[in-house]
């Protein structure tokens, strides 16, 4: 009779771990996609989120990154491609409002208020207005925008300590950005001025001419200042790529300028990086400006600091010399549910929880507490030396920034240099977002068109590879042209004008 019992015991010992097993394997796993390259403790982390994710709402979380070689076909290919997608980054820059208007994401109108009300009180209503887009069907709202809106104003990130020790200037004009990647090459020949080379080469113009919006597709310009002052106008409007416009040929002289003078790689072209990451962060390149921000520099400081505690980093805003300072839209950074998702209501109360839990929000934002940071007498943020692979920020959870759970970084000579920027910044005139958005629709082939003469006969100049610039840019035009590159703008700034008399700017 007790051998009976033992079996029995044991019987149901076994098939109730197969139970807990089962359950394990059978918990829904919401699949997310961020732009950005994988950071090295990812996986560590994500451990972490998964074990807050099983215990509060019964699920995990796969955390999937698109790598910024390529990330446009990529990121194309994973919302059309019927792919199970449950929260996908999005942005303004990322054409967002396109891909909503052909359907890529799922109208959140009435799902978020019911599955994360927490979540829908939690963001300003001002933002939910620049989520929503009126469609045929009616406005719909097509992702969740971030409750965070700071200062977006571009900048340079560039190494102090060089400029101290060679007695480089910073670059903060147009001309003493040469003058400091000329000292770099001449001082430094073991590594390159920059390596964002014709990436945003329209974005070095900023440092002495600012404006307030750029579309690079259809190469239109808004409220550009090319005069000292002149005050930007929403109003103004102009062709930005076209043989006319003296600021456009600028940029391209001084991509040809930098190139031949061995700023950077000129195979550069065909392998495009981040200068903000490990190229930077190894001393191989001395300055960068590729989609940086005040930001960015605050985050940037941490990571150089874990490898480098003698290195000294600066960051120049754009606009702030002219005395303004732009705001992000709480779209620039955003999260979107793909039409596809397999999991919609439990990753809006996983976005919720996101924003409600501070531990989970920390370990997306600054790692594993005691291991890539710890907190000084007064709170503040302290990078260890496993910061440099995780860093602030380092998981690309840009749209899921919560204010109230920021860590404060500890006093450094930079963190003083951060504070005092942001105190200019607070000082300078706020440039407030546009929600405006070019509807490709009545000449999205033209667009397509256009686009791929600009990759073809564009961007090798933005890249300064030209030994006549003159002809090659001819031919450029001529391309376009051809592609209708007239016509688009045309229409862009029909649509625009449009914008302006709906919303009464003047």
């Amino acid at each position: 009779m007790k051998k009976a019992l033992s079996l029995l015991l044991v019987l149901v010992m076994c098939f109730g771990f197969m139970s807990i097993a089962s359950a394990e394997e059978a918990l829904p796993e919401v699949v997310v996609y961020m732009m950005g390259d994988k950071p090295a403790d990812a996986d560590m982390v994500m451990e972490k989120v998964n074990e807050i994710l099983k215990a509060e709402l019964g699920c995990t979380m796969s955390m999937n990154f698109i790598g910024w070689a390529d990330w446009g076909t990529a990121y194309q290919l994973l919302l059309t491609g019927g792919n199970k997608i449950d929260l996908i980054y999005n942005a303004s820059w990322a054409s967002d409002k396109d891909y909503a208007r052909q359907g890529a994401f799922m109208d959140l109108t009435d799902l978020v208020e019911e599955h994360a009300p927490e979540l829908w009180d939690m963001i300003p209503m001002e933002a939910w207005d620049f989520a929503t887009l009126p469609t045929e069907k009616g406005d719909i709202i097509y992702c969740i925008p971030t409750a965070y809106v700071n200062y977006t104003s571009g900048g340079i990130l560039y190494r102090i300590d060089l400029c101290e020790k060679y007695g480089l200037p910073a670059p903060d004009s147009i001309e003493n950005a040469y003058l400091y990647q000329k000292g770099i090459k001449e001082n430094c020949p073991e590594m390159f001025a920059n390596m964002d080379g014709g990436t945003r080469s329209y974005e070095i113009l900023a440092l002495d001419h600012m404006y307030l919006y750029h579309d690079t597709t259809v190469g239109v310009m808004i409220g550009s200042v090319k005069e000292e002052g002149e005050e930007p106008s929403w109003t103004k409007v102009e062709k930005y790529i076209s043989p006319d416009n003296e600021w456009f040929l600028k940029e391209l002289q001084i991509a040809k300028e930098w190139a031949d003078a061995g700023f950077w790689d000129r195979n550069l072209i065909s392998n495009p990086i981040d200068g903000v990451g490990d190229y930077f962060n190894e001393g191989v390149v001395a300055m960068s400006y590729n989609g940086l921000n005040i930001d960015k520099y605050s985050g940037a400081i941490g990571t150089v600091h874990a490898s480098h505690p003698d290195w000294k980093i600066g960051f120049v805003p754009y606009g702030l010399k002219q005395g303004y300072v732009s705001y992000s839209s709480p779209t620039q950074d955003a999260t979107a549910i793909p039409i596809t998702a397999e999991h919609p209501e439990l990753a809006l109360k996983v976005m919720e929880l996101i924003y409600t839990n501070e531990e989970l929000h920390q370990l997306f934002a600054y790692g594993i507490k005691d291991y890539h940071y710890t907190l000084d007498e007064n709170g503040a943020y302290v990078a260890t030396d496993a910061a440099a692979n995780f860093g602030q920020y380092a998981m690309n959870t840009w749209a899921w920034k919560r204010t109230d759970f920021f860590l404060e970084g500890a006093t450094t000579e930079e963190g003083k240099i951060v504070d005092e920027i942001k105190a200019k910044m607070a000082e300078a005139t706020p440039l407030m977002p546009c929600s405006f958005s070019f509807d490709r629709g009545p000449v999205e082939a033209k667009v397509a068109a256009v686009e791929q003469v600009i990759t073809q006969y564009l961007t090798p100049l933005r890249y300064g590879l030209t030994d006549n610039l003159e002809a090659d840019l001819a031919i450029f035009f001529e391309k376009a042209n051809a592609a209708g590159l007239q016509e688009v703008q045309d229409e862009f700034i029909r649509q625009y004008e449009e914008y302006c008399i709906a919303n009464g700017i003047k």
